[in-house]
């Protein structure tokens, strides 16, 4: 059960169709425009695919499991098939069972990351199959040879296409906020990361070296810089919680006979107390309640020297400041497991006189 008893906030409906239903990837056709001197910058589109995305087959055939292996690596898989079974061979006596923890260890990959950067692959990874598309190329950068570097002439079309693609997603970027006057070059950097990371976790490939990423995305800052100013790259910050907007806050009328305001109220002040992230106090809407999120059983209090489970009415009455609520704090961002604060309570001092004491309000 929440620790808080608030009800669940309605669902925000479907998460990772709505950014993306509302941009339009539509490709130039022509030649591109030649570049405006400094400080704007080119603004290159990629040709348009040369039949219908509909129709085509290159993609979906470059998908096969020998994609991106050169003739010379398909010529020594050739020969090795007639070579003498090897002691490291893997040969399971049954198939099924094998395949089963094959699709264990997937599943288990998946769920390395939270779910908050699942999302956000998932909205970067669909403009990258866009721009795939319109290169006639696979979305699946399973060259190992070119990403390694062993081949040179396969590291520079890898190197290229990532480059351009940085540039193609900086260009179709809208803005942030209406307030900012345009967007931000590291927000297309992001977006070239998390196809990174899609590469890496889903399909176990590691992508080329970023360096030449680096020396474009350095450019690309200066021109922002010279057309826009420093101040338009400093990050966007919320206003830190004080005493006086919690105060504030407190005042409003609430209808104490009402658990979720109740609940509130106790929330926010134990969030004001004990520093917790808006994460390990509500759940996502589409994320279930479970034993990782803040539960009845992670408080505790501390009443005339003793600790007790759960305040009775009859303990309730014998508060008196010296006495505190004692919460376990649950998984965070920056411990997602709980090994590292989960063994070390917060205690949040009984005061009936001080108006956002976290105790007092648990306590209602």
């Amino acid at each position: 059960m929440p620790l808080f008893g608030l009800p669940e906030p309605p669902s925000a409906g479907a998460v990772l169709d709505a950014p993306f239903a509302r941009r339009r990837f539509t490709p130039l056709v022509g030649a591109a425009p030649a570049p405006p001197p400094p400080p704007q910058l080119a603004r290159w589109r990629p040709p348009a695919p040369t039949r219908p995305l509909a129709t085509r087959a290159e993609p979906t055939a470059d998908l096969r499991p020998d994609a991106g292996v050169t003739a010379e690596e398909r010529d020594v898989a050739a020969s090795r098939r007639g070579a003498p079974a090897s002691a490291l061979d893997l040969r399971p006596s049954d198939g099924a069972w094998f395949a089963s923890l094959q699709r264990a260890v997937q599943a288990a990959a998946a769920e390395a990351s939270p779910a908050s950067t699942r999302r956000t692959n998932a909205q970067h990874w669909r403009p990258w199959t866009v721009f795939c598309d319109f290169m006639n190329t696979s979305p699946i950068r399973n060259d190992r040879r070119a990403n390694s570097g062993e081949d040179e002439l396969g590291h520079t079309r890898e190197v290229t296409l990532l480059c351009c693609f940085f540039v193609w997603r900086y260009q179709n970027m809208m803005p942030r906020s209406r307030s900012a006057p345009a967007p931000k070059p590291q927000s297309a950097m992001n977006s070239v990361l998390a196809v990174r990371r899609v590469q890496r976790d889903q399909h176990d490939i590691e992508m080329v070296s970023t360096r030449r990423l680096g020396l474009v995305l350095k450019g690309l800052l200066r021109a922002f810089v010279r057309e826009h100013g420093a101040d338009a790259l400093l990050p966007a910050r919320k206003e830190p919680m004080t005493r006086e907007i919690l105060a504030s806050l407190l005042e409003l009328p609430f209808d104490d006979d009402d658990p979720a305001a109740v609940g509130f109220r106790a929330m926010l002040c134990v969030c004001f107390q004990a520093g917790f992230r808006k994460s390990e106090v509500a759940i996502p809407d589409d994320a279930a309640f479970g034993r990782d999120r803040l539960c009845r059983s992670a408080l505790r209090w501390y009443i005339g020297g003793s600790f007790y489970p759960a305040l009775t009415p009859e303990l309730r009455r014998k508060l008196k400041p010296g006495d505190a609520a004692v919460l376990t704090p649950p998984p965070s961002k920056n411990d997602p497991f709980g090994v590292i604060f989960g063994g070390i309570p917060i205690y949040l001092p009984y005061d009936p006189c001080l108006p956002f004491a976290a105790a007092r309000h648990l306590a209602e």
